[in-house]
């Protein structure tokens, strides 16, 4: 068995509102994946009790005091 360790910091906490497309969703959970063949981190989230993860990638800007624009670069 190995040991592994990382340190990541996520940059969107639960209850969060992430705006993407026109469409305003709040992040309901937040997975954490380590990968130790590549040392990667990934955060995974969950929007509205959806049940499905998904990464949220683009440019991320922040519109509020808990509310962030993500755009695609």
């Amino acid at each position: 068995m190995q040991k592994a360790a990382f340190m990541a910091v996520c940059p969107f906490e639960l209850g969060d509102t992430i705006l993407k497309d026109g469409i305003r969703k709040t992040v309901t959970d937040i997975l954490t994946v380590h990968s130790l063949k590549t040392g990667q981190v990934v955060f995974l989230y969950e929007l509205d009790n959806s049940g499905h993860q998904e990464q949220i990638r683009g440019k991320v800007e922040r519109v509020g005091e808990t509310a962030f624009r993500v755009t695609e670069v």
